[in-house]
């Protein structure tokens, strides 16, 4: 028996026995994923983009750091989302691009989809124990890239903004991580194709149209809680104005991401459970 036949065993043996599959079942996978994941290539690529930010924010403040024209409140603005744009919008949707989306894909290419068929709760348990830990190593780069980029940045209180910055990874991780997960569970060819044009068309273009599409999405609520928490001056720059919500709750905007992530696993939950995927043979 090979090692991914072994591991497929091991996945599925956490969701037979228990009195409460939703809880043993995904923290049986997580920990067993946590393990498995520690290798020298997730690690560099952890590193990579967790260094990244804080490189550019350093060489940002180079070039910017001497120029007296500017004003405290622009600085801290464009500090604030550069930061934003460079961490919660890139990093952690690049880390969940990468260890979210193949979640199903990974295991019918390794040919193990099939022990998890046989086991009642067993394709659940990966899919839900996969995606913690996809989110675990998103967060996690995010918030260490944040951790070194603050000092880099001229921002008039870079504690609070280091709190709000990791609070947004962490929901920026739950959210764009049902996303991936989804599409990759819907779609079986090409999923991280599909699920990079969606990143690139609709959270990177439409997200800053003015207009109503733009609300739909999670970039787009992201910005308006960063305002909210942070308050910032947006009278220093008035034309940013119509990237933000100024006028509705944070609280809306938190449910609106809370039922986003929630109807979306539901959704991936749904599909691994009701379908039978199409072997790598047969792809």
């Amino acid at each position: 028996m090979n090692s991914n036949s072994s591991l497929a065993q091991k996945h599925s043996s956490y969701a037979i026995g228990s009195e409460n599959k939703w809880i043993w079942g995904p923290l049986g996978v997580f920990k067993l994923e946590l393990i498995r994941t520690l290798t020298f290539g997730r690690i560099m690529t952890w590193l990579v983009m967790a260094l990244f930010p804080p490189t550019l924010i350093g060489i940002a403040s180079l070039q910017i750091g001497g120029q007296s024209s500017i004003g405290a409140a622009e600085m801290n603005l464009g500090y604030v989302i550069m930061l934003f744009f460079l961490i919660p919008q890139i990093v952690t949707v690049l880390g969940l691009l990468l260890w979210a989306t193949p979640i199903v894909h990974a295991e019918l290419e390794a040919q193990t989809w099939g022990y998890y068929v046989v086991r009642p709760g067993a394709r659940r348990a990966v899919l839900l124990g996969k995606y913690a830990i996809a989110v675990l190593w998103a967060f996690s780069s995010a918030s260490v890239a944040v951790t070194f980029a603050i000092p880099f940045a001229a921002l008039t209180n870079p504690l609070q903004t280091w709190g709000v910055l990791c609070f947004l990874n962490l929901i920026s991780a739950l959210a764009y991580g049902a996303l991936f997960a989804t599409l990759g569970t819907l779609i079986q060819k090409r999923a991280m194709v599909s699920a990079f044009m969606y990143g690139i068309i609709v959270e990177g273009i439409f997200s800053t149209l003015p207009a109503a599409i733009n609300q739909f999405t999670v970039s787009f609520r992201l910005r308006s809680i960063l305002q909210h928490l942070l308050e910032m001056d947006l009278k220093v720059a008035p034309n940013m104005a119509r990237f933000f919500d100024t006028s509705t709750s944070i609280s809306f905007h938190l449910v609106y991401l809370g039922l986003f992530t929630a109807v979306l696993m539901g959704i991936s939950l749904w599909r691994v459970e009701a379908s039978q995927f199409a072997w790598q043979s047969e792809v």
